[in-house]
């Protein structure tokens, strides 16, 4: 995937002739490290809340966009495409734009915008773990 910290930050280091205070190099590098770890938890801590609240907002848009669409024209519309098709195929276009008319969009994509912010929050928490973890497994 790439390199780890102490791989990037290493060279920087010990090109400034700071390999003879390796002390200090030492520090600074578990320094930076607890700092990343810090961060990383803090972002894990507020995309975690953030994928919670996604979800109950997804939940509650999914049964609210179940209600519209029973109560919206669309089954009605689709339901005559399978019971009369000559009447559907003589007038295509209109029944095209009133199928098109009926469908609710803004629930469609309030819901799609949930779902899309449940998975970018558990994208981040899932990176911003692998750094915990890295850290937790590097120091057991």
């Amino acid at each position: 995937m790439g390199k780890s910290f102490e791989e990037k930050i290493s060279p920087f280091l010990f090109s400034q002739g700071l390999a003879d205070r390796g002390d200090l190099a030492s520090k600074i590098v578990i320094r930076l490290q607890k700092k990343e770890r810090f961060n990383a938890l803090v972002k894990t801590a507020v995309f975690g809340i953030l994928s919670i609240f996604a979800v109950v907002l997804c939940v509650w848009t999914w049964r609210s966009q179940s209600s519209v669409i029973m109560n919206s024209e669309v089954t009605k519309l689709l339901s005559l495409a399978f019971s009369d098709t000559a009447v559907v195929l003589s007038y295509w276009k209109e029944y095209s734009l009133s199928l098109l008319e009926s469908i609710p969009f803004i629930s469609i994509a309030f819901l799609l915008a949930c779902l899309w912010a449940i998975f970018a929050s558990v994208h981040v928490v899932i990176k911003n773990s692998k750094v915990l973890f890295n850290h937790a497994i590097r120091h057991v």
